[in-house]
């Protein structure tokens, strides 16, 4: 099927350069080089064509770029803009990033030229839902899933009636990437916290959760429609490495989660394996290629592959696949390829 691939014109529509370099990496592997339509900016990513086959830029206050701390946005002149893109340049199958692009494309769907192929993504309405902490946590004792014990705070008074034994952590509702994540041992650090910061919490609402030591879990998927296709789950472990597992239990649940939400497109979930009784707790879900993307694909599974598959309406002539159990990292070329990217690449604006 990669040979079908490399006789197609591949567009990556993103605002973050650093997360679309692990995609890229993955297309190179697959000796592919992709067209790209992202921002201007100064990247050694931008200076070395050899990982793309050309690279177009957009302004993104041009683009109506609507700044926010959980989803931010272009307006439908992204759209437009990536008709033309694809008819001036013969594009066969478009492949969002992040929730930047994702978000114009599912809100001014009207707006899209009809003959476009999109890999599979997900609805402005999910997207929202399940970037919500507190929606997620919710979802998951409707469908009598195991998490952490969880609460919201979204007003000083309820610290009093708080049921969580401590150590507890706190998270933003639906912030990304570790932002405003606090560990506490003890109540009285959570109140000197919250005096400090001066948070509003009726306008900002936190969510509480009991802290499990232990490792963190990730599972891959990716669906269709509610269909799921393709899965890998992976521990974290240090200096970079990725142990891939077979976890049935927790798969059971994965499973019931894509299904019941019909879920579009590539996830990420973020477990606790607990070392008190080893059990395994649902923390939230990542909606996107996530950063480990090239460590999946280095264990087997090509998420890259099969979103422009699915895009293209061919994900039907593949069987399901899960990856064998094995430990990788990422090569030493690699790894010095990241380090320069991510030396050189500005933060993005999502």
């Amino acid at each position: 099927m990669q040979q079908i691939l490399k006789e197609k014109n591949i567009l990556l529509i993103t605002a973050n350069l650093e997360l679309s370099f692990g995609i890229l990496r993955i297309l190179n592997k697959m000796k592919i080089k992709p067209y790209i339509l992202g921002p201007n900016a100064r990247s050694f990513l931008l200076r070395k064509k050899i990982f793309f086959k050309k690279y177009i830029s957009y302004n993104a206050k041009k683009m109506g770029y609507d700044y926010s701390p959980t989803i931010s946005s272009f307006s439908e002149k992204f759209i437009l803009l990536l008709n033309q893109v694809c008819s001036e340049n013969q594009i066969d199958v478009v492949l969002p990033i992040d929730f930047t692009v994702i978000l114009p494309l599912s809100r001014y769907s009207d707006k899209l030229d009809e003959n476009i192929n999109i890999a599979p993504f997900l609805s402005e309405e999910k997207l929202r839902f399940l970037n919500n902490k507190w929606n997620f946590a919710n979802l998951m004792d409707d469908l009598e899933i195991p998490q952490p014990k969880t609460r919201l705070l979204n007003k000083r008074e309820l610290l009093s009636e708080l049921d969580i034994s401590f150590p507890i952590i706190i998270k933003p509702l639906d912030r990304a990437g570790g932002f405003g994540i606090h560990v506490f041992q003890k109540k009285n650090d959570l109140i000197s916290y919250l005096d400090n910061a001066k948070l509003d919490l009726t306008k900002t609402p936190l969510l509480i959760q009991k802290y499990l030591p232990g490792k963190d879990l990730q599972v891959f998927v990716f669906a269709t429609k509610g269909k799921l296709q393709a899965w890998s789950m992976c521990f974290m472990e240090n200096r970079g490495f990725r142990s891939f597992v077979k976890i049935p239990e927790v798969m059971k649940y994965c499973e019931k989660i894509v299904s019941e939400f019909k879920y579009n497109g590539p996830g990420l979930f973020d477990i606790r394996n607990a070392a008190e009784d080893n059990s395994f707790n649902f923390l939230e879900m990542n909606l996107r290629f996530p950063a480990s993307t090239l460590y999946h694909f280095s264990a087997g599974v090509n998420y890259v592959e099969l979103s422009l598959l699915a895009g293209l309406g061919m994900i039907e002539e593949f069987s399901f696949r899960a990856t064998k159990s094995r430990k990788v990292g990422k090569s030493l070329w690699d790894t010095f390829l990241f380090k320069i990217i991510e030396k050189t690449t500005p933060q993005p604006f999502t």
